[in-house]
């Protein structure tokens, strides 16, 4: 799969990680400079499968 950042930025929302592509629970928030990608996994799932994944 081909990753392209661009598609993923919505919003003023930082692109996507890999493993959070089009999942329900992407944030992807800034505040006071900490990104903030879910609930579940504040920093991100560190892989491509993460097992939070929920496709809408």
């Amino acid at each position: 799969m081909d990753f392209d950042e661009d598609e993923y930025e919505l919003d003023g929302k930082e692109p996507a990680p890999v493993a959070c592509i089009d999942c329900s629970n992407y944030h992807g928030v800034e505040y006071s400079g900490n990104l903030i990608v879910c609930s579940t996994y504040p920093l991100g799932w560190d892989g491509e499968n993460c097992p939070e994944f929920i496709n809408p």
